[in-house]
């Protein structure tokens, strides 16, 4: 899995200067980018809140069902990743797999930026929501916030190589970037294994949840 790239800024429609694109501004690149980020976060913590306050017997429930959503969704795809797309485009020859992964960082860039910390973001609202801090529901889903923090710290040593990959001309791959993938598939498995790991986390902590119920 790819996630959050910096990826190459490209100017708005209709802004050119002697018809070629210029670059876009830093404190456009810097909306474009945090915006995403700040709108999902932002959604899950306030909708959170107004749920706590207005449907409180309610709360936890939806809480809990968008973060098991955001985990199957985030961990599924590292494991597709990691089973399935990135060992085929690894049988490709190497011009074809750098365009392929130029492709792949473009489109997953926005999408996983955004998900990511909105991720994080619902496991802590889970948590506040859980009234009992001693039970296995509770220390469940620690593990499981636990798990998706590595996987946010994981990410880290990726970027500078997706970065590389973006910026490269599609045709010229750079000499030491066979050697690069390499060790970006290193942390992109590591990563899977905390996402996995959480997301079980999570699973158990609502069946835990349910029962303490019963």
């Amino acid at each position: 899995m790819l996630a959050m790239q910096a990826t190459p800024a490209t100017p708005p429609a209709g802004i050119h200067g002697k018809g070629d694109s210029q670059p876009m501004s830093a404190p456009a690149a810097l909306a474009r980018t945090g915006f995403p980020v700040a709108a999902a976060s932002g959604a899950i913590a306030l909708g959170t809140v107004a749920l706590k306050l207005t449907r409180p017997a309610q709360a936890l429930k939806v809480a809990r069902f968008t973060n098991l959503a955001l985990a199957s969704l985030i961990a599924g795809n590292g494991v597709g990743s990691v089973l399935f797309v990135q060992p085929a485009l690894g049988s490709l020859a190497e011009g074809e797999y750098f365009r392929s992964e130029q492709a792949l960082a473009r489109h997953y860039a926005d999408i996983m930026r955004a998900l990511m910390p909105a991720m994080v973001v619902s496991c802590v609202a889970v948590l506040g929501l859980i009234p009992d801090r001693q039970s296995a529901a509770f220390r469940l889903t620690l593990g499981g916030t636990a798990g998706f923090l590595g996987m946010l710290a994981t990410t880290a040593p990726e970027v500078p190589i997706n970065k590389q990959t973006l910026v490269a001309p599609p045709d010229s791959p750079p000499a030491d970037w066979l050697d690069r993938r390499v060790e970006w598939n290193r942390f992109n498995q590591l990563r899977t294994l905390f996402e996995t790991g959480g997301w079980i986390c999570l699973c158990l902590a609502s069946l835990a949840d349910t029962r303490a119920k019963r």
